[in-house]
């Protein structure tokens, strides 16, 4: 007879289930905008305003945080009311939305950066390029 498979193991698939999804909705969305040139400056490929990053980021943000507080507002509702079944689901529910969310933050986090990163001149660039442009901008790394 196989083993139990332990509840840490479970919990660490589920979430990793999660944030699996929301890399797949991101690299459908950054897919579906490398090949269709002719979607690029309309809905989801805006930004809402000039600092923020594309309505797709938003979006992959967004679905992760509505699963997981359904999440945790079923789960607190099926406690209260002591049913277990309804509690365990929804807990996995919860666990699914949170890894979704620890990559999709950190993700918009990034874009939000690198977006409003200050540029400056990149290093070794001649003053002037091939055809009198200016030279290239590069963003300023930080390091932490």
């Amino acid at each position: 007879m196989p083993e139990e498979v332990p509840k840490e193991v479970v919990e660490f698939l589920t979430r990793f289930g999660g944030a699996t999804t929301s890399a797949l909705e991101e690299f459908i969305f950054d897919w579906y905008w490398g090949q269709h040139p002719e979607a690029r400056n309309k809905f989801p490929f805006v930004r809402p305003l000039p600092q923020l990053p594309y309505v797709s980021d938003l979006i992959v943000f967004g679905l992760p945080i509505s699963t997981w507080i359904a999440g945790v507002l079923v789960h607190d509702d099926a406690r209260k009311k002591g049913d277990s079944k309804t509690a365990e689901m929804s807990k996995a529910i919860e666990e699914f939305g949170e890894g979704g969310v620890l990559y999709s933050g950190p993700m918009l986090v990034h874009h939000t950066a690198v977006l409003n990163a200050p540029k400056k001149a990149a290093v070794g660039a001649p003053a002037g390029g091939p055809s009198g442009q200016p030279a290239a901008q590069v963003p300023v790394v930080y390091k932490l």
